[in-house]
């Protein structure tokens, strides 16, 4: 297991988050609703999770790769003593506790839910719906990581590629944010206050594009997705974005800070 990776990437990806005020999924609904900051982030993240990829920033991930932590059969909690089907359960009644206890809404939590659902929706939709002998597509899970660096590559390389799940993914939130935004009357255009907050949303999205491909994945990649495959790596990425993201809320809410956290 990569583990350097995977708490390097978490711990700024949720710095990023923080500075952004909202993680790419968020930020990609933001910007279908006429939020100009959102969209400027999307695009600085997927330039830099493609580099990071397959650019410039490659040898980093590599590099930060090499360091890894033998687990053997404990890269997945299924190898814990009992059924990896009881080990799930246990993981799904924790957090529909502790949804339950969030004082939430409940047409909020049934809107979740329906969230929760895109997750095996995705699975079923690459491995079975679009399956083709001829034409193979990988199974893929719900992430937006990926995806952004995905319609970026897509973007200036149409005659010679083909669009992927995450191409459609990531344009299919776009357009349903802003189609649901103009009929609720929620569309409108924003943009940047100050240069500061410019250079603090362009900070956050660098930081998240970098940490989104050394962790594997974002809030929903490493998260939503990530966890229900028991992994130990997705745990661990999800745990390191918390981390990131409380001490970056700190450093902004200290007294001496220069930055405010409500920019």
């Amino acid at each position: 297991m990569a583990l350097a990776a995977l708490l390097t990437g978490g711990v700024l990806f949720g710095a990023g988050m923080v500075l952004t005020r909202g993680c790419i999924s968020r930020l990609t609904v933001l910007g279908g609703s006429g939020n100009l900051r959102a969209l400027l982030v999307l695009v600085v993240f997927a330039i830099v999770a493609h580099a990071t990829l397959k650019g410039v920033l490659a040898p980093l991930r590599t590099a930060l790769g090499g360091w890894t932590l033998p687990v053997g059969d404990y890269a997945s909690l299924a190898a814990l003593p009992g059924p990896a089907f009881g080990w799930a359960l246990v993981l799904a009644a924790g957090a529909a506790a502790l949804a339950c206890c969030s004082g939430a809404p409940r047409g909020q939590l049934a809107l979740a839910a329906l969230l929760g659902l895109l997750v095996p929706a995705a699975w079923v939709g690459t491995g079975f719906v679009l399956y083709d002998d001829f034409d193979p597509v990988p199974l893929t899970g719900l992430s937006f990581t990926a995806p952004a660096a995905e319609t970026l590559f897509w973007g200036v390389a149409a005659t010679a590629i083909k669009p992927t799940f995450g191409v459609g993914l990531l344009g299919g939130v776009l357009a349903g944010a802003a189609i649901s935004a103009r009929l609720s009357g929620r569309f409108r255009w924003q943009s940047f206050d100050s240069p500061a907050q410019t250079g603090r949303y362009m900070g956050g999205a660098v930081l998240m594009g970098i940490g989104g491909v050394l962790a594997g994945g974002c809030t929903v990649g490493a998260g939503l997705a990530g966890i229900p495959t028991l992994s130990l790596a997705t745990v661990l990425a999800l745990a390191a974005i918390a981390v990131g993201a409380r001490a970056t809320q700190a450093l902004l809410s200290a007294p001496s800070s220069g930055v405010s956290a409500a920019t």
